[in-house]
């Protein structure tokens, strides 16, 4: 958590949700175990003392039971009883989660981008904005699994690697500080003076944006690309809707930053609904909605037709082995 700390507020382009949650899951995970342990020596527990209770109850790597996982499939009445033990939970945990921040008097989430007065005629971009942000959102991901590559291929020394990324880091906080941080709390940027700034201004931010965050996830400063990469095609989605003046702004925006962001994180509901429920203004609900449906089919088929052409290149090195 410490380290976490130390990454996520030296201005970092990364999110704090995937290592906040990786370690919140961590603390669950040692907090069931001991708790396993506890209740399967429940009795002989009692009849000690309770020096020895909270000896048990306090060292971190014993007294541990770890889950196993059932070897027989579930019954039909176990599964719904799952399936309803998961919703309480969740249920639970979004009641925390909602008390804690109206007590505590944080800021909202929810940022809307405006107010959208797109009209029917929009219509017709529709799926050219959608299947055009998703090919874009493509390509920027091809650049930075490019990028990943050369820096994993060229920066083998641990310590030259995590310099690289301090360096990156620097510089972008002299030359273009609000590309750090995750982004999240940068979106009011598209409300106010990012509103007009150039094509070139936004599409080169969205970019910068982009190589710094992976530069810093693949040089150890670790944290979640979700709101970096929104940032991003937000951006570029407002660069976009330059191109079309004759179409409501907000309308091309809500489309490509879900669409591009769907392709890039490889998501499209994480991506969509993130942008629907926090960015995106109330009448533009169900447009979001459906275009998150369909860059979800269009993944869906990618990844079949990903995973039937790696099956082939399997069988045809089988092939080949067998008849050297």
């Amino acid at each position: 958590m410490l380290i976490s700390a130390v990454i996520l507020v030296s201005g970092t382009s990364l999110g704090p949700e995937a290592t906040l949650v990786s370690s919140t899951f961590l603390y669950s995970i040692w907090l069931a175990d001991k708790q396993r342990y506890v209740a399967a020596h429940f009795d002989d527990l009692r009849a000690q003392s309770i020096g020895m209770r909270l000896k048990v109850l306090a060292t971190p790597h014993r007294y541990l039971l770890h889950y196993q996982q059932p070897t027989a499939p579930l019954t039909k009445v176990a599964t719904y009883q799952k399936k309803a033990l998961i919703t309480t939970y969740f249920l639970n945990g979004t009641a925390w989660f909602s008390g804690v921040f109206i007590l505590t008097g944080e800021p909202s989430l929810i940022i809307r981008l405006g107010q959208s007065h797109w009209q029917g005629r929009d219509l017709y971009w529709f799926l050219p904005l959608v299947l055009g942000g998703y090919l874009l959102g493509k390509l920027w991901l091809a650049g930075m699994v490019g990028l990943r590559k050369i820096m994993q291929a060229r920066l083998t020394n641990d310590q030259v690697r995590v310099l690289i990324g301090g360096l990156a880091i620097f510089l972008a906080s002299l030359f273009f500080p609000h590309i750090l941080f995750s982004g999240q709390h940068n979106f009011h940027l598209f409300t106010t003076i990012w509103q007009d700034q150039s094509m070139l201004f936004l599409m080169s931010r969205s970019l910068l944006k982009l190589i710094l965050l992976t530069i810093c996830l693949n040089t150890g400063w670790l944290g979640g690309d979700i709101f970096p990469v929104l940032f991003a095609s937000t951006a570029q989605g407002m660069a976009i809707s330059q191109l079309f003046p004759q179409v409501d702004s907000l309308f091309v925006i809500g489309l490509i930053a879900i669409s591009m962001g769907s392709a890039i994180l490889e998501a499209p509901l994480v991506a969509g609904l993130i942008m629907v429920i926090l960015f995106l203004p109330p009448n533009l609900f169900w447009v979001g909605i459906i275009a998150t449906g369909i860059v979800l089919g269009l993944e869906k088929y990618r990844q079949h037709h990903q995973a039937r052409r790696e099956q082939q290149q399997s069988q045809g090195a089988r092939l080949h082995q067998s008849e050297a």
